[in-house]
């Protein structure tokens, strides 16, 4: 989406000398930042219906001139000429999850080229800041204030200004705020990006040594039992490496209820992730997770594998029979039992010719 300015002029001007002078005032009302409207003779500067922004520096203004209309043509009439301009971007910025270390190069550059910063905590992330120099404003962004964030977002970055956004720990929207400022700022049209870093789950994925070709990620769990375990119900039998976020307080009881709802599966605890005293402890959900809980936890679970169907043990000709017992006329009863064993209707139609 671009925005910009409106020039209105009146097109009796007497000769070129006049458009000239025309043309460097509106120059010198762009690049010298004068304020307010910029009057002359022939020109008038109004702003648009979008505050002022700031116009990229490599990109020149177009030729006034090339828009005004030979002298033999003049009319009275007042045309309107829009000088556009791009709203800056909004960064999303990864930081660390753990070592103050594990921040990009970019990530820095962007933070110290930023004209203001939007943190989850500011009293947390002035750590991240002042351990690398970084001295700008901070205003706050979290769970319940992100639309009124994303309203100082979008008007900032209208203003020509660099919006960085950062969480307490690993990348902005995953497990933080930040998904609802996306969505306003995809409904406003105004661009943004993702600088990537850090990561708790992947990092755990790589550290629990589980299939990880397939997986999901499912967060924190529901504070209540019965919400939890209905929670979990819904992918017990998906065939993907689960991955949990887990306070230390709620490990045991988010490992006994995955065992209520999955059954004995192996699994690993990783804990203090890059930090000094990380660990990753594998174990099986019936045996659970000993010693003392201390630090941040993501709880890795295998997959349930591929889900057998009871009925493919009994013989085709059983088979078949079972669903005719159920009250299937035999060719709904074939089409089944063949579905079931991956089978042709033709291949399974002749162990049920005499049923």
């Amino acid at each position: 989406m671009r925005y910009g300015r409106r020039l209105l002029f009146k097109n009796n001007f007497r000769n070129n000398a006049t458009r000239r002078v025309a043309f460097h005032e509106y120059r010198r009302y762009l690049f010298h930042g004068e304020q307010g409207i910029l009057k002359t003779t022939q020109c008038v500067v109004l702003p648009c219906e979008v505050s002022e922004g700031i116009r990229s520096p490599e990109r020149r203004p177009r030729r006034l001139l090339s828009l005004l209309p030979p002298r033999s043509k003049r009319i009275s009439q007042t045309r309107s000429v829009y000088f556009t301009y791009k709203v800056h971007m909004i960064t999303f910025v990864s930081t660390p999850i753990g070592n103050l270390k594990d921040i990009s190069f970019r990530a820095i550059e962007t933070l110290r080229a930023a004209d203001v910063i939007f943190c989850e905590d500011t009293r947390h992330s002035i750590k991240l800041l002042n351990a690398y120099d970084i001295k700008k404003p901070l205003l706050s962004c979290h769970k319940f204030n992100e639309r009124e964030a994303a309203e100082k977002m979008i008007s900032a970055a209208r203003e020509g200004k660099n919006v960085a956004v950062i969480s307490d720990a690993g990348m902005p929207v995953i497990s933080d705020p930040g998904n609802i400022v996306c969505a306003q700022l995809k409904k406003e049209g105004v661009p943004y990006t993702i600088i990537p870093g850090a990561n708790a789950f992947l990092s755990a994925l790589v550290l629990s040594a589980l299939p990880a070709e397939r997986f999901a990620f499912l967060g924190f769990l529901p504070d209540k039992e019965g919400e939890r375990r209905r929670y979990l119900e819904k992918y017990k039998n998906l065939d993907l490496t689960l991955c949990f976020h887990a306070a230390p307080q709620d490990v045991d009881r988010y490992i006994s209820d995955m065992y209520a709802v999955f059954g004995d599966r192996n699994a690993c605890a990783v804990r203090e992730i890059t930090k000094v005293h990380e660990e990753s402890v594998a174990f099986t959900l019936a045996g659970g997770l000993p010693g003392q809980k201390k630090g941040e936890y993501v709880l890795v679970v295998e997959g349930a594998g591929e889900v057998q169907n009871p009925l493919n043990s009994l013989s085709e000709r059983e088979h078949i029979a079972h669903y005719m017992a159920q009250g299937m006329d035999k060719k709904s009863a074939v089409k089944q039992a063949a579905k079931d064993r991956g089978l042709t209707k033709s291949e399974m139609y002749k162990f049920g010719i005499d049923l």
